[in-house]
């Protein structure tokens, strides 16, 4: 009895950084939405700003090492210490320079992605996030010569296909600023994936290296986005700072922007990338459902729902490659749609 109890404890340790992952995730995309759409917040850079801020905090704390001064960061330690990510290279200039063109992918990476989502519903945003492949492997062929197996070109080509028919309506009915957004937002994506790739193979850089450089660079890069677009003078012009709902969903975009990646990599060092990814799925449909009860900017038709449920098989049927184990499935596309399913 002793031991069955044991080992239920040990799936529920398990299980627990995989659940809390999808929450957060699910959590930030919704709220952001909200902050975005729902209160037709004219500042996405803003917003961006806050949460590279957030991480650049983070990181900068594990490098001091003062986590223990306070509560939060205490937790941030604990969870981070079992993945050996405690010790964070120096901003040098050498460093900064050779990560400086990942940094600048990093940039429209995270604004465009506001952007984006601000223009589209939800349904339609996961749908068409599931490109951002396509375009990885196209930059893969062109720039590396790779070439990714048959089962993975058809997982791709049914999310492919799923966010073409899914957005459609959108685009003959002229939402086609917002579908515009999300390709070049997928294509951002790409070239930070492809800088990702390339500077793993050719440095040291670990992945807490990679988003510390980035926080460095980033952050004077996204302020002076911010003084040169009309986002500060629309700030003092939003008329919606004091009402409580707004307050509850900008605060807490903010606050799960802190634990969106003490959750990516507790859940990926307690368990897998391949939990990871199948956890990335699994989040984009409860919030695809949890989305359509709360927002009313979705347009159920044959077409739509049709073009949504395709984008998922196909997502699945990319995540089944990685439990059958296929190797050609998994080769170096293991982070691709790590991303896509920020």
């Amino acid at each position: 009895c002793i031991s069955r109890l044991s080992l239920k404890f040990k799936a529920m340790v398990q299980y627990l950084p995989a659940l809390l992952y999808m929450g957060v995730a699910g959590g930030l995309l919704l709220f952001n939405k909200a902050a975005l759409s729902s209160f037709d917040f004219p500042a996405p850079t803003f917003v961006v700003c806050l949460h590279n801020a957030i991480m650049f905090v983070q990181l900068e704390f594990i490098h001091q090492k003062v986590l223990c001064q306070q509560v939060f960061c205490f937790l941030l330690c604990s969870f981070l210490s079992g993945g050996g990510y405690l010790s964070i290279k120096r901003p040098t200039v050498a460093n900064l320079r050779t990560t400086a063109p990942l940094a600048i992918s990093f940039v429209a990476y995270l604004v465009t992605g506001m952007i984006a989502l601000q223009k589209v519903n939800v349904p339609m945003y996961t749908s068409l996030r599931r490109t951002t492949v396509m375009f990885v492997l196209v930059l893969d062929f062109i720039l590396e010569k790779k070439h990714e197996s048959k089962t993975v070109v058809l997982a791709v080509a049914l999310q492919v296909l799923g966010g073409f028919i899914a957005g459609f309506n959108d685009l003959v009915g002229g939402s086609a600023e917002g579908i515009f957004w999300i390709f070049v937002y997928n294509s951002c994506t790409a070239l930070y994936l492809i800088f990702i790739s390339r500077l793993r193979r050719s440095t040291e850089f670990s992945s807490f290296d990679l988003l510390y450089f980035n926080s460095v660079i980033c952050s004077p890069c996204l302020v002076l986005i911010l003084f040169l677009t009309p986002e500060l003078s629309a700030l003092e012009q939003f008329d919606h700072w004091s009402e409580p709902m707004f307050f509850f969903s900008f605060f807490s975009s903010v606050v799960l922007a802190f634990f969106l990646n003490i959750t990516i990599f507790w859940n990926t060092s307690a368990n897998s990338p391949l939990t990871q990814q199948v956890c990335g799925q699994l989040k984009d449909v409860f919030s695809v459902l949890i989305s359509l009860m709360i927002f009313n900017d979705y347009s159920h038709s044959i077409l739509n729902n049709t073009g949504v449920v395709v984008g998922f098989l196909g997502s699945f049927y990319y995540a089944y490659l990685k439990v059958a184990g296929n190797k050609d499935a998994v080769g170096e596309t293991e982070t691709k749609n790590k991303l896509s399913n920020p």
